[in-house]
């Protein structure tokens, strides 16, 4: 594992540096920082891992992501060979006004970032980021070739994922409407279902159940929504999990860390399959994202470390660590990266 810190001058600044590291680390850089329409957009790829960024000149505070199963130059981002479907940019639309219907950077603003810190293993195998768009302030990205995987998975193949992070202005940003780090959340605006349109995305097929044609799961935070498809019309699979699902943030989150209290529980993020042609519908624990746990930050400072074993940890908030129903408020969710 490895981290890499530095600051950003803007967005653009950001993205480049980002491009840089992630050459370094096996991945090919698809497309560089360059002009579409109106905005700008770049691309990278490793393995079966291929995505996209795109961000507009009207929506500055917007960056939308996307995740393909291939690479044409000329595409427009959302457009690229087996896109998974995530926001209105993947249809018959691809214009900066939309980019914040998509699997996004919200509110991420055009900096200056006073950090930014980047994560891998020894692999390269996953891109982790986290950057610092106000003081104290945190949003999270990226992508891997694939997680831990439990035992075989039995018959299911893949892996690949990519995950932005959105935030909505009006509200604390552990609402609902909130998704990061493999989650998503529950309807909330009129009919569009947020962790349909902004969730993180996951390569998934063979699944028991799963749509012959399928090569996707979208991850979501709740069993009920209704799947949505993929750009090519193919249903995609419901995984569920991330941060705040499943079994085990309800039974670990809430134990807090700190170097006072001298606990550090790290709960793993879990992704778990949900079958739904079973009846009734069946759960299959997935594997684990790498190198990446969460934990309650109650006795932590942002970008504070610790050290168990022979591994340290650095943490930060989700979004920023203050209580209350302010926007940008999480309140005390927090991650730490294997550094």
């Amino acid at each position: 594992m490895s981290e890499t810190t530095g600051s950003a001058s803007d967005f653009e600044d950001l993205m480049a540096k980002f491009l840089t590291w992630a050459a370094l680390q096996g991945w090919t850089i698809d497309l560089s920082v360059s002009t579409v329409v109106s905005g700008r957009q770049s691309a990278l790829s490793k393995s079966t891992c291929f995505t996209q960024f795109r961000w507009g000149t009207t929506i500055g505070t917007v960056v939308s992501m996307h995740q393909s199963t291939g690479f044409t130059g000329g595409v427009q981002s959302g457009l690229h060979p087996g896109d998974s479907g995530n926001g209105f940019n993947t249809s018959t639309s691809t214009t900066d006004a939309n980019l914040d219907n998509e699997r996004c950077l919200d509110q991420i603003g055009n900096g200056p970032f006073p950090s930014y810190y980047f994560y891998t293993n020894a692999t390269g195998d996953y891109l982790h980021v986290v950057a610092e768009r106000a003081t104290d302030s945190f949003i999270h990205f990226g992508m891997a070739v694939g997680i831990d995987k439990f035992g075989d998975w039995n018959t299911m193949s893949g892996g690949a994922y990519a995950y932005g992070q959105s935030f909505f202005a009006a509200t604390n940003s552990v609402g609902a409407a909130s998704q990061f780090l493999f989650d998503g959340g529950a309807t909330t605006d009129g009919g569009t279902n947020d962790s349909k349109i902004r969730g993180a995305t996951i390569r998934l097929a063979g699944a028991p159940g799963q749509s012959g044609s399928g090569v996707w799961g979208e991850i979501c935070g709740i069993r009920a929504t209704a799947a949505l498809a993929d750009h090519a019309g193919n249903e995609r699979a419901r995984v569920l999990g991330g941060y705040r699902g499943g079994m085990l943030p309800r039974a670990f989150g809430n134990f807090p860390a700190g170097n006072s209290s001298g606990l550090a529980p790290l709960t793993p993020i879990a992704l778990w399959y949900n079958n739904i042609a079973a009846n009734p519908d069946r759960i299959y624990l997935l594997g684990f994202m790498k190198d990446v746990r969460m934990l309650d930050l109650t006795y932590f400072a942002p970008k504070n470390t610790f050290t168990l074993g022979a591994d340290t940890w650095r943490v930060f908030p989700i979004g920023r660590r203050a209580e209350g129903a302010t926007a940008g408020n999480t309140d005390f969710l927090g991650v730490a990266y294997k550094v």
